[in-house]
């Protein structure tokens, strides 16, 4: 009886978690940008610490964005001498020193959009790479003066499982919070890959959550989500893409980094984004308990099936995404994520993040 009781119950969270992940991949294959022919003029505003190997690569592609009317501001967060130095000698951008020496990005962003010439500011990270020569163009084309557009980023490809389940994250990232924001639910954005009013940021944009180091993307649309509407483009010639982390060290302190000013979000959106995870690791403890009442039968069928669902509901979004190739490796992705979900949850409770 026992056992029965928990296969109904591994089967109804594979079927609900299949659903959510369906409702979220449905909205983004469906989703058609509003869009205007009218030429905003953008300021590209881009934050570097000691960060000289990925100016050399980036810089050359910002400055050949095919846009009529754009600027290119670096703010330097006081970097050594050697990155200063090549910075003052490229007289086609505009290099902004940030007023005070303090920890974290957030000030240096602050001070590189107030000294902006444009009221829209587009937002990325000197280790990023536009994926053509229109991205400027193209986002600025969701734009209308008062709305946050929110582009994707994904991860270059390469030949290993750290980059591999890297783009894995990355792509179920970019589905949520893609899709809520396209259901009218926006709670967060990527700083590789943001469009917004200027004016809109200088008066809301770290006002409310300063003091915590990171978030410099996803508070800032908490602290503006009553206050503006969203935009979502998903053209793929404005993509931005960046590498995967060299290593799981690397990984651990970049993905703590973001996961700890969820925090911070607010209740509904706690609530929301925290069910799908718990259903995950939940699920998973079934499956070690019906291994080891020796059901192995069972845990075969409830592990294909709720592979075969998962394959589905991705299938919508995952072209749109640039993950197509992620659904050839999802059964052991799926495994390892549900072992990221329960690391991490203790990392992030133990881990002080003091880092820029």
């Amino acid at each position: 009886m026992l056992i029965n009781l928990v296969i109904i119950f591994a089967f109804t969270l594979t079927v609900v978690q299949a659903i959510y992940w369906l409702v979220l991949s449905l909205a983004i294959f469906f989703h058609r940008p509003k869009t205007n022919s009218f030429l905003h003029p953008v300021s590209l505003v881009v934050c570097s610490k000691n960060a000289l190997y990925n100016l050399k690569q980036n810089l050359p592609k910002w400055k050949s964005q095919k846009h009529k009317d754009y600027e290119v501001i670096i703010v330097d967060d006081y970097s050594n001498s050697e990155v200063s130095s090549f910075l003052k000698n490229d007289s086609n951008i505009r290099c902004v020193r940030p007023e005070k020496d303090i920890l974290g990005k957030k000030q240096a962003l602050f001070d590189g959009i107030k000294a902006a010439n444009h009221e829209a500011i587009l937002v990325t990270d000197d280790d990023c790479s536009p994926s053509s020569h229109l991205w400027i163009s193209k986002m600025q084309e969701s734009y209308n003066n008062k709305n946050v557009v929110l582009g994707f980023g994904p991860i270059y490809k390469k030949i290993s499982f750290l980059n591999l389940f890297s783009r894995y994250e990355t792509f179920l990232t970019g589905l949520q919070y893609l899709s809520y924001a396209i259901l009218g639910k926006a709670y967060m954005g990527v700083g590789r890959n943001m469009l917004y009013p200027k004016s809109l940021f200088l008066h809301e944009g770290i006002e409310k959550h300063k003091h915590i180091i990171s978030g410099d993307d996803d508070l800032f649309v908490q602290a503006v989500a009553n206050q503006t509407s969203f935009s979502v483009n998903l053209d793929p010639r404005t993509f931005m893409y960046s590498h995967s982390a060299d290593s799981f060290s690397g990984f651990i302190r970049q993905k703590t980094r973001h996961l700890s000013t969820s925090f911070h979000y607010s209740l509904f959106h706690k609530v929301a984004l925290s069910v799908n995870p718990f259903f995950q690791l939940v699920f998973h403890a079934l499956i070690i308990g019906l291994s080891l009442l020796g059901v192995l039968d069972m845990v075969v069928f409830l592990l294909l099936f709720r592979w075969f669902l998962f394959f589905i509901a991705f299938l919508p979004s995952s072209g749109k995404l640039d993950s197509s190739d992620l659904k050839f490796f999802f059964p052991i992705l799926d495994v390892c994520y549900t072992i990221y979900l329960f690391s991490f949850s203790w990392i992030i409770l133990l881990k002080k993040n003091d880092k820029w």
